[in-house]
């Protein structure tokens, strides 16, 4: 009765593993249910019968979860499961962990393993306590930061998302091992790796930058960097972005990074800007923004290549409008090229 009386639907179905104690149920209820109904017709009749049923019924059900098949099936190809195997077997044995609902099993052998979405819903989702509050012994953090409930969780709610995001990787010292696009491995209270993102009221120290852009007249692009020593192999791409909010924006906004040679894209990537960590929704009036983010490019080709952005406001759902601080020229949505570089042989 708690499984069918439930109001979640994963407590109801048998779609999810939820319901697993209800699937004994379920079988000995079937076959009570044959049992039943084969004293009552001829087997002629009821073999053709229940075949029937059983093929119609089971056409039906993968017809209703097809979506929901291709959508997993559509994750087991992620070009970045191999970086997560190998920032896992980074971690030490005996050490104290935080992590998202997506990687809970991976690390599921461990014995001081946290899950990270009971710190933005402040809640323990298994035994009910408020407030959540991460234990001063876990020292490192295994973050996937395109985790659908991270998301989710920051398009429901990003300014208490941010908050308690925030109190813990940025009040906190917690500092990047390894960055690979959304997988980031952080540890505490070290004096190795940088930082992934700061905020503070003045300007940061920067390398000059003739890519100053500001976004829709509210937040500029103040310069980026870009470390890289790039080769035909194909490697990380690791560049720090000097953001400006002039006003509070309120709206989210992505950065979507592309790679041309010779006006054929080789490599596109969309992300929140700021991470979930500080997304331009919570941005205040004269912070300064800096992050960190490392692209994982592919295996590319000797020759002459162009790094493109254009930036899209997520909750207008409309490309913004870029105009270089220099020249005072709007790019009218379209991309902008920040920088170039060449491949030798």
């Amino acid at each position: 009765f708690q499984n069918l009386l439930a109001a979640p639907m994963s407590q109801h179905t048998i779609f999810y593993h939820y319901a697993a104690t209800i699937v004994p149920f379920i079988f000995l209820a079937s076959l009570e249910s044959i049992s039943f109904w084969k004293k009552r017709f001829k087997y002629k009749i009821f073999l053709p019968i229940i075949i029937s049923a059983i093929i119609i019924s089971s056409l039906v059900r993968v017809f209703n979860y097809t979506a929901d098949w291709k959508a997993k099936i559509s994750r087991w190809n992620d070009r970045l499961n191999p970086i997560r195997w190998a920032m896992i077997d980074q971690i030490p044995k005996n050490a104290s962990i935080i992590t998202n609902f997506n990687l809970l099993s991976q690390l599921s052998q461990r014995k001081n393993l946290y899950a990270l979405y009971n710190v933005w819903i402040d809640l323990n989702g298994f035994t009910g306590e408020k407030k959540f509050i991460v234990p001063n012994h876990v020292d490192h953090a295994l973050v996937d930061f395109g985790d659908p409930w991270m998301i989710g969780g920051m398009d429901a709610n990003p300014q208490k998302t941010s908050q308690k995001l925030k109190e813990l990787f940025i009040d906190h010292d917690w500092r990047v091992q390894q960055a690979v696009e959304e997988m980031v491995f952080l540890t505490k209270n070290t004096t190795t790796g940088i930082k992934l993102l700061e905020i503070q009221p003045q300007p940061f120290p920067k390398t000059p930058n003739e890519n100053d852009i500001s976004v829709d007249q509210t937040f500029d692009l103040q310069a980026v960097t870009i470390n890289h020593n790039l080769s035909s192999n194909g490697q990380l791409l690791p560049i720090t972005f000097y953001w400006k909010a002039n006003e509070e924006i309120k709206n989210q906004y992505a950065l979507n990074l592309g790679i041309r040679k010779n006006n054929d894209w080789v490599y596109t990537h969309s992300r929140t800007i700021g991470y979930t960590i500080y997304p331009t929704s919570v941005w205040k009036k004269g912070d300064y923004i800096k992050e960190y983010y490392a692209y994982y490019l592919p295996v590319l080709e000797p020759g002459e290549y162009s790094i493109d952005i254009s930036i899209m406001n997520r909750t207008a759902k409309q490309p913004a409008n870029l105009t270089l601080n220099r020249t005072g020229k709007e790019s009218g949505g379209k991309t902008i090229s920040i920088a170039t570089f060449t491949i030798s042989p």
